[in-house]
């Protein structure tokens, strides 16, 4: 699985929680070196009551994420912690390395109510560390034990490695795995995406699962005006190829310091184009983009811009015969402790 070396934030703002702001740090030019913090948080769930997010239930195994992609809105989530959003979110991970026993005491409580589990809400599941850490691994392999049922979102080639796993929920129809795409081009992603898994990796990552039998899709996201939304319909072809079944699609928002990171991205990357870029995302987004907005907007935009992507998305996905994200088998579960007689 190839890995590009390089950063996405050449800035490490400070937490916009610390009583005193001070100017912003300019990260140094050198790559830091990832730190891996243990996280001791004593539940695994995150409850999702937000009406446009398509679950109610997440695990994230890590804070933070070693992907490095500069308009992650996930980044903010460092702030909590006291660390930036910039750089500190890429390099310094913690890891939840009690996922799987504190899961099977959730699972445990009378009161738990089945819905299929999304990894990962907010960072990837499958980033680079996971290769060692095997987090996602261990939930995974507590999933199939107990027949639960699970979503994967990841722009990840890792995800193959679990694919024995992943097969022997498929066929209890237990799982659908999502591979984000943001664009076709390896230069591109390679700067937007430093550290995730090149767009050939991704599409042969796809290849792989879904010749396992496992339901497969693509995320089209995030769409960027003026630099990949010109390939929604190439990124949408080239998944269904390689065996996408269904498929999503968001456009970029840039909540909190996102924006300011995003912006020095562009000025570095992309710097006759940052004003159009920055300009046309404001539009579609509005002024603020730190609250959640309207529900359902905030995730396509508003606007004639985004009423043509979305007719776009329609068009390309109609035509290329994509179906709809799979329901998934709720009614397996059998949690710990509990015998599979129904007459016991």
């Amino acid at each position: 699985m190839r890995r590009f070396p390089g950063k996405g934030s050449d800035l490490n703002p400070l937490s916009r929680f610390e009583a005193v702001q001070r100017e912003k740090l300019e990260f140094e030019k050198e790559r830091k070196r990832i730190s891996v913090r243990e996280d001791n948080s004593r539940s695994i769930l995150t409850r999702n009551l937000s009406p446009d997010i398509p679950f109610s239930v997440s695990i994230n195994p890590y804070r933070g994420c070693d992907h490095g992609c500069v308009y992650c809105y996930a980044r903010p989530t460092h702030n909590y912690l006291d660390l930036s959003a910039g750089a500190d979110f890429e390099t310094i991970i913690f890891a939840k390395r009690k996922s799987a026993v504190l899961l099977r005491q959730e699972w445990q409580k009378r009161n738990y109510t089945v819905s299929p589990i999304a990894l990962s809400g907010i960072t990837d599941c499958y980033q680079t560390i996971e290769e060692k850490e095997q987090i996602t691994q261990s939930i995974l392999s507590l999933i199939d034990e107990y027949n639960h049922p699970v979503t994967i979102l990841t722009k990840s080639s890792l995800v193959t490695r679990d694919i024995p796993i992943l097969k022997k929920l498929a066929s209890k129809n237990l799982v659908s795995v999502s591979i984000s795409l943001s664009s076709l081009n390896p230069s591109l992603t390679a700067r937007l995406e430093p550290r995730a898994s090149t767009p050939r990796a991704r599409l042969s990552a796809m290849e792989e699962l879904s010749s396992a039998g496992i339901p497969t899709g693509i995320m089209t996201a995030p769409l960027i005006p003026f630099l990949n939304d010109n390939e929604l319909e190439s990124v949408l072809k080239a998944a269904r190829q390689a065996g996408a079944l269904f498929a999503g699609y968001t456009i970029l928002r840039l909540p909190h310091d996102v924006k300011e990171i995003f912006a020095d991205f562009l000025e570095r990357e992309f710097p006759l184009h940052k004003d159009r870029i920055l300009h046309k995302i404001t539009e579609i987004q509005g002024e603020s983009q730190d609250s959640a907005g309207e529900f359902f907007a905030r995730m396509t935009g508003q606007g004639e811009y985004a009423r043509m992507l979305a007719e776009r998305f329609r068009i390309a996905t109609k035509k290329l015969g994509y179906a709809s994200f799979p329901e998934l088998n709720v009614r397996a579960f059998t949690p710990p402790g509990k015998s599979l007689n129904l007459f016991s």
